[in-house]
């Protein structure tokens, strides 16, 4: 074979190297080409097994360590070791109050609080009989405005809130008044809203209506069910074991009904007192230019909670000093403040509109599960409650047993590098410390390859200058070939994974579309891997992309060995060329990640370090003079093989799932999948580049590039043939949306799924309903692949049920007043009164007037006038309590239809339990079984009443 077969010991960078010598056990004379054949096919194979199988159990043994969850401690480890108890939380809190939905507007969220008072209570009288101040404020009384123009908030809305948080102090042992701050929200609420021009013509839209956000489908088991019950459990562990500083808790509503608990915490008086936070909670991502908000790829519901961002140094010091089983990586933190992702969560209201400084812990696995009906209790365990709360509770002990918060020049902003490894070690240095540590390793690589030129011809004792000249040149030359084979292989490597993905979504499509034509019936789920075979079938796609990365880099090899042999007496052996590429290319990665560092502040590429380490010290191995010992080549190589890549697929091998679960149920939001592809072959490429010198030593590259062949056509025809979706693990979410117009009584309810919505609407409809649907493509955050489809539905909610007297009984908008105050200038206020919804949004449409100001009655403040106003949004505490707004605008000059303002009032209705919203609860309940309803969007009914202004 042409291929590299020279495994004599002789010096990396000797230029008395020739290359395609044999071995001399394979020169004797004895041998003959079939039996040179045989022996090589074997070497093959064994290397090939060897290599495969460390990998293989290398992965096996790191997953299966980073998916171990503690065990939940009982309640009696307060009084003892003063843990956090798991079960003690799961038994006493998350039990009690997620057991229905209980959404912001919802008036279940009413029980929720009475249970919430009733705890803290609870937990003040233990407190006092232990002789620790424990400070109470159930009922928060603060009212706040924001505008438009404030961060976070879009453009022309004018919000009018009500705060509904509980906010308890636990005063320190050293009576300071500076303060820890744990927030945890207990309403499980979204909205975003259209930044359209005309937001009331966008209400009429089929395809739209408001594309608000919220959850009311869910039971907010994790979101933020567990962050409650771990807040709550924190408070009663602190109160027997007490810390040196104060500790506040602010237990907040509409978290995502627009940051709206977090900020109205920070219009209270204890707020000027919090020095650091703790949030714990999901993340939120929102794109306010395209008025769009989703779950970020990192919100899950369950498994381990992870510690993605952090603006301050010490903090991570202290979470990677006490967790007792770390879970945190830079590389939340780095998309976020590279401006890839527009934050919409509490975290940024603490950390970037107040400057504090804090930390953001969440879940990120079963996103499938996040927001629907399954995120209940029976799809979470105590042991996902145990692993946040333990986390928690020990950097919060850290943080106010320490000075952090009286120390402000310890309270200042600035970036860090922080992760861990499998769940038992946590690193966390700043970020000069990851820039120093990483010049320092280049300069030291740099060094020692002069440093080994040197000592070899220093051996020789041949010093001319033609002979060091000639010495130096060849071992560049060594370099320079190795180097350039790794970045072909690079490219080579990408480009085989990006091409077979396409390839693999065309033509896996159509043999989709044939298998559902002559096999599918009603109760299976569909069978089309375009459409978000990788939100089932995660590891099977990667497993895919990692093929078709190895058959690019064994194909590059393979033409560069038949390249290079035609120049044998002029080119080292690839089997060693290629171990110094492999060296310089990593040392080039790593001078890129310094410079990335510098310019953008990025810590995402700690690992690059441990590439360049690794592949240093297996060419010192390779080295060793005991390569010349007869037998223990094949050991020195296992042992360079281990070395080479033992830490570096470690750390793969623990981000790989992590990526794979954060980004798998990204595309059934309208992620595009070919994003989460891009993320499977930058982790296919890292694993197969360090192993091009076993793919030299193996040989016979025509016989590998055939078994990756064929492994790739047995995972096509899988990808092919088995469905995205399942009714266990990876359910196909479909998006909820009822639409009623109070007046005509007229309902229009909507489903968006990425796909298989055909196949639900012909199992879950009647007959009727499906005649009567229409579809559209729907644009999702990304721009993905979603599609809506919608029917007028008379399964009306039954708070509109009965006949008009009713439904203004529970609905009714009517104007109170009109008045002109100077030419041409009106005020009008109107009033609203809803039994069953606290929160109301209104929508001017704009056309042919000019609307100088709107408010909302009660708020004294008149941050409205200083920009023009396009929607009011108003949140009440208390249900069945008429509010009033009004309108200063100037009248149109047209006819008397277009002098006056227009407005769309439209209040949001959330509880579907008890046959409140038939339309849902049917559609539940004949859903099939690898399909589930979820809900992106304030109110799953969103009732609405025209009014002339």
């Amino acid at each position: 074979m042409p291929q590299d077969q020279d495994e004599q010991a002789q010096p990396l960078l000797s230029s008395d190297q020739r290359y395609g010598t044999i071995p001399a056990t394979e020169q004797s004379p004895e041998s003959t080409p079939a039996i040179h054949r045989s022996r090589s096919l074997h070497k093959t194979v064994e290397v090939c097994l060897v290599a495969l199988g460390f990998l293989f159990f290398l992965f096996v043994f790191v997953t299966s360590i980073r998916d171990i969850l503690p065990a939940p401690l009982p309640v009696t480890v307060t009084n003892t070791t003063g843990e956090f108890s798991g079960q003690h939380a799961w038994d006493a809190y998350l039990t009690h109050f997620a057991t229905r939905p209980h959404s912001g507007s919802s008036k279940q969220i009413l029980e929720v609080r009475k249970f919430i008072a009733e705890t803290v209570s609870g937990l003040k009288k233990e407190a006092k009989q232990l002789g620790v101040r424990v400070e109470l404020l159930l009922e928060d009384s603060v009212d706040f405005e924001m505008v438009g123009t404030e961060p976070l908030q879009v453009a022309g809305d004018h919000s009018y809130i009500q705060s509904t948080n509980i906010l308890v102090k636990l005063v320190g042992q050293s009576n300071r008044s500076e303060a820890l701050l744990i927030s945890a929200h207990y309403g499980i609420y979204r909205v975003i809203l259209s930044t359209q021009q005309s937001l009331y013509r966008s209400l009429h839209c089929t395809n739209c209506h408001f594309r608000i956000d919220s959850v009311p489908s869910s039971h907010g088991v994790t979101d933020n069910g567990i962050g409650l019950a771990v807040a709550l459990e924190i408070l009663r562990t602190l109160i027997h074991n007490p810390v040196k500083h104060t500790v506040i808790f602010n237990l907040n509503n509409f978290e995502e009904g627009g940051l709206f608990g977090s900020h109205g915490f920070m219009h209270h008086p204890w707020a000027r007192n919090v020095r650091a936070f703790i949030n714990l909670g999901v993340s939120v991502r929102c794109d306010v230019d395209e008025a769009y908000c989703f779950v970020l790829d990192s919100a899950g519901a369950g498994g381990r909670a992870i510690l993605y961002r952090v603006n301050n140094l010490d903090l991570a010091k202290m979470y990677a000093a006490g967790a007792p089983t770390p879970h945190a990586n830079v590389l939340g933190n780095d998309v976020y403040n590279a401006g890839a992702i527009n934050s919409a969560t509490d975290y940024v209201v603490y950390s970037a509109l107040h400057n504090l400084s804090g930390i953001d812990i969440a879940f990120y696995t079963k996103r499938s599960h996040y927001h629907t009906t399954r995120d209940t209790l029976a799809y979470t365990t105590p042991s996902s409650v145990q692993h946040m709360g333990g986390v928690a509770l020990s950097a919060a002990r850290q943080i106010a047993d320490s000075d952090f918060l009286i120390d402000p020049n310890r309270q200042q902003h600035g970036p860090s590098v922080y992760y861990d490894v499998l769940g038992i070690w946590a690193f966390a240095y700043s970020f000069k410390t990851y820039c120093y540590l990483d010049v320092a390793v280049l300069v030291l690589v740099a060094l020692g390859a002069v440093y080994a030129v040197g000592v070899r011809l220093a051996r020789e004792g041949d010093m001319e200058v033609k002979r060091v000249v000639r010495d130096v040149g060849w071992s560049a030359m060594v370099v320079g070939v190795g180097l350039a084979v790794v970045v072909v292989s690079f490219v080579g490597g990408l480009g085989m994974a990006i091409l077979l993905i396409r390839w693999c979504h065309i033509e896996s499509s159509h043999m989709a579309n044939f298998l559902r034509s002559v096999k599918l019936t009603l109760h299976q789920p569909p069978t089309s891997p375009t459409r978000k075979v990788v939100y089932g079938r995660a590891y099977v796609c990667f497993l895919f992309t990692l093929t078709s990365t190895f058959l690019g880099v064994v194909l590059t090899q393979h033409l560069s060995t038949l390249l290079i042999h035609r120049f044998n007496h002029h080119i080292p052996p690839l089997a060693r060329a290629t171990r110094h590429g492999l060296l310089a290319f990593w040392w080039l990665l790593l001078l890129a990640a310094v410079g990335v560092a510098q310019r953008y502040t990025i810590g995402g590429f700690y690992w690059t370090i441990w590439f360049v380490g690794s592949a240093w010290v297996g060419g010192i191995v390779a080295d060793t003079p005991a390569r010349e010992v007869q037998g223990e080549e094949k050991r020195v190589w296992i042992a360079q093989l281990i070395l080479e890549v033992f830490v570096p697929f470690v750390l793969l091998f623990d981000l790989i799932p992590f990526q794979i679960d954060g980004l798998r149920h990204t595309p059934a939001d309208g992620s595009a999948e070919i994003m989460v592809y891009g993320f499977f072959a930058l982790f296919s490429i890292l694993i197969a580049l360090p192993l091009i010198p076993t793919i030299h030593r193996a040989g016979n590259h025509t016989h590998i590039l055939f078994s990756l062949t064929l492994t790739l056509l047995v995972l096509f025809a899988a990808l092919s043939t088995i469905s995205p979706y399942d009714s266990n693990h990876s359910p196909a979410k479909v998006l909820f949306q009822q639409n009623h117009d109070v007046a005509t009584n007229i309902s229009e309810v909507s489903l968006i799924a990425a796909a298989g919505l055909d196949l639900v609407m012909r199992t879950a409809l009647e007959p009727a309903e499906y005649a009567k649907v229409t579809c559209a493509p729907f644009p999702g955050p990304s721009r993905g692949p979603l599609t809506r489809c919608a029917w007028r539905s008379d399964k009306v909610p039954t708070y509109f049920s009965g006949p008009n007297e009713t439904r203004e009984e529970e609905f009714k908008v009517e104007v109170l007043n009109r008045t002109i105050v100077e030419n041409g200038t009106v005020v009008a206020t109107v009033r609203v009164r809803t039994q069953s919804a606290v929160q109301c949004r209104v929508d001017f449409d704009q056309k042919g007037v000019e609307i100088q100001t709107a408010w909302v009655h009660g708020f004294e403040k008149a941050k409205s006038q200083k920009e023009q106003v396009r929607a009011l949004v108003s949140v009440r505490r208390e249900f069945d309590r008429p509010w009033e707004f009004s309108v200063r605008y100037v009248e149109g000059k047209n006819v008397d239809s277009e002098k006056r303002v227009k407005a769309r009032v439209a209040c949001f209705y959330e509880e579907w339990y008890e046959g409140k919203l038939p339309a849902f609860v049917d559609l539940m309940d004949a859903m099939p079984p690898w399909a589930l309803l979820a809900h992106r969007g304030n109110g799953l009914a969103s009732a609405w009443w025209d009014v002339i202004v």
